[in-house]
């Protein structure tokens, strides 16, 4: 057998991608929750491990598979900061798709970094940690307005992206600690715009998949 390789689907596109598997390696034999997720065994001798919590008893057809990725229908918190601006959410999922009930996006400016050295540098490094300063406060404000004001949810979970320590710093709000106790998926993400909402809930939903495929069948 080949080595595995790690694929990530999009969830729209995954009912379409197991019949493309089970149509390169043969029907699946057997379903088998593991502690990953859930694996895929064909008659051909491929496999599918598709990463996530699997519950309950192992399914029969691939039917089930799309609508426990999709999981229940839920609204999540999105945060993305990056130096430069913001996107806030929050954004309804159901089934397949999401829709964004309130959002709100930011440009902060903050400087990039230089090569200056001495007292100059010092200057810099210091209206450089003023700038980023002020971006997390807006966009904590922009949070506790849009996610905990405007839309008094219960989140199931938060999806954030961008700096890594932006983000600490704007989770360890007092105001913001009710977002910094839900289940957190972190995403890659650009520069936040709105569109960028759209994307990190896409990466946040997309299904991780190793997989081996069976050899090749031998001519007859």
């Amino acid at each position: 057998m080949h080595e595995p390789r790690r694929v990530v689907i999009a969830l729209p596109r995954l009912g379409r991608w197991l019949e493309g598997f089970t149509e390169r390696n043969g029907a699946v034999s057997a379903y088998s929750p593991t502690a990953e997720g859930l694996l895929l065994r064909t008659d051909r001798g491929g496999e599918a491990l598709l990463h996530g919590a699997w519950h309950g008893p192992a399914p029969s057809s691939n039917e089930p598979i799309v609508a426990w990725a999709a999981g229940a229908d839920r609204t999540v918190a999105v945060v993305l900061v990056r130096r430069g601006g913001y996107s806030i959410a929050a954004v309804e999922l159901s089934g397949l798709d999401h829709s964004v009930r309130a959002s709100k996006t930011d440009q902060v400016y903050v400087q990039g970094r230089t090569a200056a050295g001495g007292q100059s540098q010092q200057r810099f490094a210091r209206r450089r940690a003023g700038q980023a300063q002020q971006l997390v406060r807006s966009a904590a404000d922009t949070a506790v307005r849009v996610l905990l004001t405007k839309q008094p949810v219960e989140y199931a979970e938060l999806i954030t992206g961008g700096d890594l320590p932006l983000l600490e710093e704007l989770l360890g709000d007092p105001r913001l600690r009710v977002l910094g106790a839900l289940p957190r998926q972190h995403v890659a993400v650009g520069e936040p715009r709105r569109r960028t909402v759209d994307e990190a809930v896409d990466a946040a939903r997309s299904v991780p998949i190793d997989v081996t495929n069976a050899l090749p069948q031998a001519p007859r």
